[in-house]
C-alpha cells in the first residue's frame, strides 16, 4: 500500500509538472482517502488549488477536510507522548499550513488573506515553541519516575549517565 501510495504522489506530481493541476489534485484526493502518511502530502496539494485556479476553495477545504487529517496523523503520531507535546506537533502542522495557505494568498494577490494566514501562522509557531517547551519538562520527569520506579530511590545506585541526566530531579 505504501508503494502504492508514493507512485500515485510521483504521478501527482508529474501532471503538476504538466500543467494539470486538476489531474494532480484529484490523483492526490484519491490517494489521501487511503491515509495521509505525512503533513507533507497535505501541505504538497495546497499550491496545486493555487495554480488551477481553485484558490477560492483552499481554505474551506483546510478547515473542514485536511486540518481534521492532520489533528488524526497527529494523533496517531504522537498519542504515546503528553497532551503538551501533542498539542505543540499539531501546532507545527498547522503552522506550516498556514504558511502555505499565506504563500497562495500572495500569489493571488490576496493582501487580506496572506496577512490573516501569516498572523494565524506566527500564532501557531509561538504555541508550537511554548509547548514544545512545557511537553519536554513533562516527558522528562515522566522519565525521572520511570528510571527511579526501574533502579529504586536511591539515586546512587543508578548508573552513572543517569545521575547526571537526572540530577536536577534528585534530591
Amino acid at each position: 500500500m505504501m508503494t502504492t501510495s508514493m507512485n500515485q504522489l510521483k504521478f501527482a506530481t508529474t501532471k503538476a509538472k504538466d500543467g494539470l493541476f486538476d489531474e494532480a489534485i484529484e490523483i492526490l484526493l484519491f490517494t489521501y482517502q487511503s491515509g495521509i502518511s505525512s503533513d507533507a502530502d497535505i501541505l504538497k496539494i495546497l499550491p496545486y488549488y493555487q495554480k488551477a485556479g481553485r484558490y477560492n476553495e483552499l481554505e474551506k477545504l483546510c478547515q473542514e477536510q485536511f486540518i481534521p487529517q492532520l489533528e488524526q496523523l497527529n494523533h496517531s503520531t504522537f498519542s504515546h507522548k503528553c497532551e503538551e507535546i501533542q498539542k505543540s506537533f499539531l501546532s507545527l502542522k498547522l503552522y506550516k499550513l498556514y504558511a502555505k495557505l499565506a504563500l497562495c494568498a500572495e500569489r493571488e494577490n490576496q493582501t487580506m488573506d496572506e496577512k490573516r494566514f501569516i498572523s494565524f501562522s506566527q500564532q501557531y509557531y509561538r504555541v508550537y515553541e511554548e509547548l514544545l517547551e512545557q511537553g519536554t519538562k513533562v516527558e522528562e520527569l515522566k522519565e525521572f519516575k520511570s528510571i527511579a520506579k526501574r533502579y529504586g530511590k536511591n539515586s546512587n545506585m543508578w548508573p552513572e549517565f543517569l545521575q547526571k541526566k537526572f540530577s536536577k530531579y534528585i534530591k
